[in-house]
């Protein structure tokens, strides 16, 4: 196994959530169920429509659609131009989830391939130990299942790494998601400097520790070279989500998964 000093376990839900909710809070808008059909750049300015009819215009689109990135980059770059220099390849990783136990007290994690970082056994949050991610190829970009001999799989692994498991603590549920894999093994970042528009794409797991430093890099390709002009002198306004212990508290004391 790798033991990796200061490695923590954070809630992959909750990040995303407060990136999400600290961008409303200065200013940005968040449209869902947007499925862009179109997308026309004339005269310095896009188009972006949706299915539905919604029309948007920006000068700058930054297209970071995960599983869809290739499909999106198509359309940014119009019908004349060549396909993305990436597939889209998403990678399914099926969880087992155990019961809440005190036996771990750190990620447990195998030694690592070409391929995956392998199964983790580790000790969410909240208590629970949980086994996995898989990593599966798979063609269906938004659908993500579990399968049992999958999560027996995962079961048994986990029992392997912690054989006092078996007796201590029972199997509740299984998850499934997908990663944005592509063809590609790098992050793929792709700017197009005459029709205004970067890619940012094939950013897997570790695109959640790195999402800060990728947040930072995006923002600095747009200023410089789109030349935006950033009011320095702005309020930064900040909304701190509830201390990751009291939201512990509340999902144990609740006592029914939420």
């Amino acid at each position: 196994a790798v033991h990796i000093k200061g490695e923590v376990v954070v809630d992959p839900f909750l990040i995303p959530m407060s990136y999400a909710s600290h961008a409303v809070d200065n200013g940005a808008e968040i449209r869902t169920g947007f499925r862009v059909e179109s997308a026309e750049f004339s005269d310095g300015k896009w188009r972006v429509t949706s299915s539905s009819g919604e029309e948007l215009t920006s000068r700058i689109v930054i297209c970071c659609v995960g599983n869809h990135a290739d499909i999106l980059f198509a359309k940014l770059k119009g019908p004349s131009a060549s396909p993305a220099p990436f597939v889209n390849k998403p990678r399914k990783g099926q969880y087992c989830i155990f019961s809440k136990s005190s036996l771990l007290t750190r990620p447990l994690q195998p030694v690592p391939t070409s391929f995956t970082k392998g199964v983790f056994v580790f000790s969410t949050l909240y208590g629970n130990i949980v086994a996995g991610p898989t990593a599966e190829e798979q063609e269906d970009r938004v659908v993500a299942e579990c399968d049992e001999e999958t999560q027996a799989m995962l079961r048994d692994t986990a029992y392997s790494r912690v054989p006092a498991l078996k007796g201590q603590a029972e199997v509740v549920r299984s998850y499934a998601g997908l990663r944005p894999a592509t063809t590609e093994r790098d992050y793929q970042f792709q700017l197009d400097f005459k029709r205004q528009f970067l890619s940012v794409a094939s950013i897997r797991s570790t695109g959640l520790t790195a999402s800060l430093g990728i947040g930072r890099a995006v923002a600095t390709l747009i200023t410089s070279v789109f030349e935006v002009e950033v009011d320095q002198g702005k309020e930064v306004r900040f909304t701190p989500f509830p201390d990751v212990e009291v939201l512990a508290k509340d999902y144990r004391d609740a006592g029914d998964g939420t």
